[in-house]
């Protein structure tokens, strides 16, 4: 009976290599991660770990080291977090704005400040506040060279704690000059380890001897055939979980894209009726531009006609002035000329004596009314 139990225990690995842990969804979704298929396996390992100590190198936008908090959490483990990395980039990563730490930081410091914090260091500046044998769990995701990262597990070794677990993100790549696959191979030669392929790989490398009994489990399954069921397991969860989460992403864009449709019909809509709203005021202006048109006309050919009758009574007057002037000139030649004449002359003093008896006659009139 016990044979046939350790048998079906060895030939069935997942009871103990998987829990419920591996079935949660991360809090923080980043579907262009590239360790978003190792959030199962990541919530698992702390929970078979409990660290007290986690250390990340290169952090960039958090999602891994959110996944090692989010598990420290729901866990109620005693466990300090640090997520280390300068936040410009790499030659890997491509280089960033502030913008990527300032939300990075913002949600550490809203969900997992009390534990967690984020160091804003290079790595070997980093690893001097450190103390040696202190870090149970240490994820190496910076630049990827051979020559960076093998830089990085040479310093970072010696702060490893016995029965610590070091996490290589990557070690299925061989393009871009990335090296990590490289040391992988150089460091399973001496520790116990085990290799996911998927998610462009994760090895994740034993320090020591004293491991918990789960992961003693994981590692003696590294060379087994019961590897394939582990990876395939992990493989699965993760690439559901990346499914749900585009998934949820694309019914995320595609509401964002149907109310742009909404907005871009109504917009249209209240187009159309300002077109047409414009096309009757256009017309509008056209008909009053041919009333203006007309009434321009109609009192151009007016003041015309007034035009005319006021230069035709100018031109009466003139005569008329012209005619008075000829007049009184002739009646001024007219009397000179009598003044001026022998007859004119021997009236004179008929003239006087009429003026006289003129005055004569107005004061007896004055005086009979008297």
């Amino acid at each position: 009976m016990i044979d046939q139990a350790n048998h079906r225990s060895r030939s069935d690995p997942l009871p103990a290599c998987t829990s419920p842990a591996s079935f949660w969804t991360p809090n923080l979704v980043v579907p262009e991660s590239a360790w978003l298929e190792h959030a199962p396996f990541a919530f698992w390992l702390v929970e078979a770990l409990r660290p007290k100590l986690i250390v990340e190198l290169g952090t960039y936008s958090g999602f891994s080291f959110f996944a090692f908090c989010q598990a420290v959490q729901s866990l109620n483990l005693d466990t300090r977090a640090y997520g280390i990395d300068h936040w410009k980039g790499d030659e890997h990563t491509g280089f960033y704005g502030e913008e990527v730490f300032t939300a990075v930081n913002t949600h550490n410091e809203l969900h997992y400040g009390s534990f967690a914090r984020l160091v804003r260091s290079d790595f070997q500046q980093a690893v001097t506040h450190f103390d040696e044998h202190s870090i149970d769990l240490l994820h190496i995701d910076g630049t990827h060279t051979y020559e960076a990262v093998k830089s990085d597990y040479d310093q970072w070794r010696p702060r490893l704690a016995d029965g610590g677990i070091v996490l290589f993100h990557d070690t299925n790549v061989r393009e871009r000059e990335f090296g990590v696959w490289r040391l992988w191979q150089e460091l399973i030669e001496a520790h116990k380890h085990f290799t996911f392929l998927h998610g462009h790989g994760l090895g994740v490398l034993g320090i020591g001897d004293r491991f918990t009994d789960t992961l003693q489990t994981l590692f003696s399954y590294a060379v087994n055939s019961e590897a394939t069921q582990i990876r395939l397991a992990y493989s699965r969860l993760g690439l559901a979980l990346r499914d749900r989460i585009t998934q949820e992403s694309l019914a995320t864009r595609l509401r964002k894209v149907e109310a742009e449709a909404f907005e871009l019909a109504r917009q249209s809509r209240r187009q159309n009726y300002l077109s047409t709203v414009i096309s009757e005021r256009n017309a509008e202006i056209e008909r009053l531009h041919s009333e203006l048109a007309r009434v321009l006309q109609r009192d151009a050919a007016q003041a015309a006609e007034h035009g005319a009758e006021i230069d035709r009574l100018q031109s009466e007057v003139d005569q008329l002035r012209e005619e008075a002037r000829r007049i009184y000139n002739d009646r001024d030649s007219e009397i000179k000329r009598l003044k001026h004449s022998f007859s004119w002359r021997i009236t004179a003093p008929l003239r006087e004596v009429a003026r006289f008896l003129g005055r004569i006659r107005n004061a007896r009139s004055k005086h009979l009314a008297a």
